[in-house]
């Protein structure tokens, strides 16, 4: 099951994935500024499951930057990782999604002035997980934005 729901009031959306035995919960509500990627990966087909949440990436990237130029109060938007364990094609996309939100990062700390919009990233593990501990330490090691590593 797919939903988009779009709040015509602020343009926000939302993106609501159910998750499964193979597949992670994706909970990114946009209005709120919560955003949650929970649990297994290891779907059948990784491209299909991806692609869509890298399609609204791309609409969350505009409307992020569009939102950190107006004369609002500072919000903060804050990405969670909380994975149980991926394999090595929903890496991939998990690198991606990654990579869109330090792009948006990158380009908000571009913008002239003070910017009205945060983004924070947080990586989760469990506290015996040296595997989930290390893919966090990793994807820091590639990107400008500070990810939050910590245990459950």
């Amino acid at each position: 099951m797919f939903l988009v729901k779009k709040n015509m009031i602020d343009s926000s959306f939302n993106l609501i994935i159910p998750g499964t035995d193979v597949s992670p919960t994706i909970s990114y509500n946009a209005s709120a500024g919560a955003y949650l990627i929970a649990g297994r990966s290891m779907p059948e087909d990784s491209v299909e499951f991806y692609e869509r949440i890298l399609r609204w990436f791309e609409d969350w990237h505009k409307e992020i930057l569009n939102e950190a130029g107006q004369p609002t109060s500072v919000r903060e938007h804050a990405f969670t990782f909380d994975m149980e364990y991926y394999n090595s094609a929903s890496g991939k996309y998990i690198f991606q999604m990654i990579e869109e939100i330090d792009k948006a990062h990158v380009a908000i700390d571009a913008l002239s002035g003070n910017p009205t919009v945060q983004i924070k990233l947080i990586w989760l593990y469990g506290e015996d997980d040296e595997f989930m501990h290390e893919a966090g330490e990793d994807m820091q090691d590639v990107t400008e934005i500070e990810i939050e590593i910590k245990t459950r």
